[in-house]
């Protein structure tokens, strides 16, 4: 199971793609029995089994859409488009009375529109598939059903190209996003053109398989039982030996040196996050919030409020590692929240970020804490000076004595963990890194957001912790492996060794500031 916010994303999976293909197979194994049944008992029921079952499972994933990858995989949350296209393929012949040249075009037409605003205009981080998915999926069913005898039919469709790539679209499906993930991986920088140039490895891989596999496949084994029973047997031997080595993590033993192995195998214990009690979920509100997050410790005379979105999670660990009873940290998180409330707009799929704000501001306003302190991730596409000025400008409204603004730490293109690894690999010495080097554009993104920020602080008479000077240098070379583990366990997030050097700083603030508070 890879899912939930601090799964690995997308991009870092390299066989992600192959969802689609277990559901394709449910829907085999699932549809031909029971379109038998309906064939043999009650052959009128069929058109109305697929209104029910495609209703019912659109209902389902627009009630589902906001869990995120239950309604993106599950099954039943995606029997709705199968069933556009059985009901495409039931009683053909009705569907003849309306297949007029005009229906044709227009149809052809508004199929293309669907289809193409669905790649060019929906917002990457908005809810799918939810009700978004009828775009795309509508205008794939008036493609196929209207697109033959049209102009865009004949004229494109019916291009030599086209119908190329439609001979090989499933070894193209299974190409293309190994070949992209692994340009990605050698390539963490990469741009359109490696990308470009990957979709054309992928394209000749898959014609170099349709020629010397699929096709050959086909015609030896059309009417060869044995053949067929002794290539089932040698793939599924294949891919016994593929599970085995994917479960023992890639059999990190065959490597000599016990740090690598460890690295090879790492997985951060995310306990201390407290993930759906004080660090909330996207479909989580502020009601949600445990009630251990107010106060992790009742006894002491100073309170503190953390607020932010993950960023402000992973400095937790930290601050509570290195607490010594002087300090009530009420944690209040909620992941890619960040804590903006003068003109921030949230991200489409958090929906109960505006709500979760408002709910920690009145919480401060209530509780009256000594010192508030904020974090977020550095790439939200806002001016973060502005939003942190707003925010800020509030607090102080409230009376708030110490504000402390915690930069983030740096952000990779990629687990910190597999650039570590990639050096290790690179290096003749074989040795794991100290230090790893930002690239120069990600450096110069980074000094000119600690920039915006510690300006944000001085202007607003608060105070500017920098976790990006803490754990790097002026070069933007990194602290790579503090202790056994790596400094952070994903791409951004903090482990628990460089969370205490950056809580240590955040202690130390607020004791110049605050004196009754001990480090």
């Amino acid at each position: 199971k890879q899912s939930g916010y601090f799964a690995p994303s997308a991009s870092d999976i390299p066989l992600l793609h192959l969802w689609s293909l277990g559901v394709e197979e449910q829907f085999y194994i699932f549809w031909p029995p029971l379109l038998m049944l309906l064939w043999r008992w009650r052959r009128g029921g069929i058109g109305a089994a697929i209104v029910a079952i495609a209703v019912a499972s659109f209902a389902l994933n627009v009630a589902f859409v906001r869990y995120g990858s239950f309604s993106f995989y599950f099954p039943l949350a995606r029997a709705w488009e199968l069933m556009l296209g059985a009901g495409l393929a039931w009683r053909p012949g009705s569907r003849a009375r309306l297949e007029t040249r005009g229906f044709q075009e227009i149809g052809s037409l508004a199929g293309l529109v669907l289809i193409l605003s669905a790649a060019f205009l929906f917002r990457e981080d908005a809810p799918y598939p939810g009700w978004r998915a009828l775009a795309p999926t509508l205008g794939a069913v008036l493609m196929i059903w209207t697109g033959r005898d049209s102009w865009i039919g004949r004229k494109f469709l019916s291009a030599p190209a086209a119908v190329g790539l439609g001979l090989i679209s499933y070894p193209l499906y299974l190409w293309h996003w190994p070949i992209l993930w692994l340009a990605r991986v050698v390539y963490p920088d990469a741009g359109p053109i490696t990308n470009a140039a990957g979709c054309c490895v992928a394209i000749i891989a898959a014609g170099a398989t349709y020629v010397l596999v699929e096709r050959p496949i086909r015609r030896k084994f059309r009417f060869a039982p044995r053949r067929v029973a002794i290539g089932l047997i040698s793939t599924m031997a294949c891919v016994l030996a593929a599970a085995a080595v994917f479960s023992s993590n890639g059999l990190p033993g065959r490597w000599d040196d016990p740090a690598v192995r460890s690295l090879l195998t790492y997985k951060f214990d995310q306990t201390p996050y407290r993930e759906r009690k004080c660090h909330l979920a996207p479909e989580q509100g502020p009601s949600e919030f445990a009630g251990e997050c107010f106060d992790d410790n009742p006894s002491a005379k100073r309170r503190a409020v953390l607020w932010g979105d993950s960023a402000a999670t992973a400095i937790y660990p930290g601050m509570k590692a290195l607490a010594d009873g002087s300090l009530n940290i009420a944690e209040l998180t909620s992941s890619a929240c960040p804590p903006f409330i003068e003109g921030y707009v949230p991200e489409a799929n958090r929906p109960n970020c505006a709500s979760i704000n408002d709910f920690v501001f009145r919480y401060i306003e209530k509780s009256r804490p000594e010192a508030v302190i904020l974090s977020s991730w550095p790439d939200y596409h806002v001016d973060y000076g502005r939003q942190y000025l707003g925010t800020i400008s509030r607090l102080k409204a409230l009376g708030v004595p110490t504000i402390v603004v915690v930069g983030p730490p740096p952000l990779w293109p990629e687990p910190l963990p597999r650039i570590i690894l990639r050096s290790y690999f690179h290096q003749l010495a074989r040795k794991l890194p100290d230090r790893v080097y930002l690239a120069p554009s990600a450096l110069a993104t980074t000094s000119q957001l600690e920039s915006e920020l510690s300006a944000a602080a001085k202007i607003s008479g608060t105070i500017y912790v920098s976790a990006f000077q803490r754990l790097c240098n002026s070069d933007g070379a990194c602290l790579a492996m503090m202790a056994d583990e790596p400094s952070a366990w994903d791409a951004f997030h903090l482990t628990t060794g460089s969370s205490e050097l950056v809580a240590k700083d955040i202690y130390e603030a607020l004791r110049r500031t605050t004196p009754e508070t001990k480090e």
